[in-house]
């Protein structure tokens, strides 16, 4: 809800509907700049194309849902450990996990971007530092929602893992 709260205060919801769309247009810029980044500029205007034209995508991202939202996201946390893979930058490693944060912010199951990021790193460096830098910085965007989550709610992942998190505001059998 957050992320339409300011262009519904402005043009309701028209322009929280041009918010989520706006994310197509990044999303498909982020493809053409990777595949030029990575020498291949004419599969990444393919693959822009294809996603840009993509009829469920066009539907979705012209409504204000965040699905669109958060596969351009995840995207560029894909790009960010890529362009960190070759210069081996720690700045980069603070920029994907940041952005692998503000998956789990868009929507908790893009938190499954910071478990992927962590995954690659390791994978790629074998070195839990890099690990760290990476899951702390999504720590920051994380932590708020587990905060507020676990004062308002008791239940720091709510509305999942309610027998672990029992809580009177939702009940098992509605995960279940």
């Amino acid at each position: 809800e957050m992320l339409f709260l300011f262009a519904f205060s402005v043009g309701q919801h028209s322009a929280t509907a041009l918010v989520h769309l706006t994310f197509l247009v990044a999303l498909a810029a982020a493809i053409v700049a990777y595949g030029k980044r990575f020498d291949q500029p004419a599969a990444g205007w393919l693959a822009a194309l294809v996603v840009f034209t993509a009829p469920v995508v066009g539907r979705d991202a012209s409504v204000a849902y965040n699905d669109v939202a958060l596969a351009c996201v995840i995207f560029l946390v894909f790009f960010a450990l890529e362009i960190w893979d070759r210069d081996r930058s720690m700045a980069w490693l603070a920029v994907a996990g940041l952005l692998a944060g503000f998956c789990y912010a868009i929507k908790y199951t893009g938190g499954i971007a910071i478990l992927f990021a962590a995954a690659f790193v390791f994978w790629r460096s074998r070195s839990w530092k890099a690990v760290a830098i990476v899951v702390g910085v999504a720590f920051l965007s994380v932590a708020p929602w587990a905060l507020k989550n676990w004062l308002w709610l008791d239940n720091p992942v709510s509305p999942f893992f309610n027998r672990l998190f029992p809580n009177p505001y939702v009940h098992v059998s509605t995960e279940e």
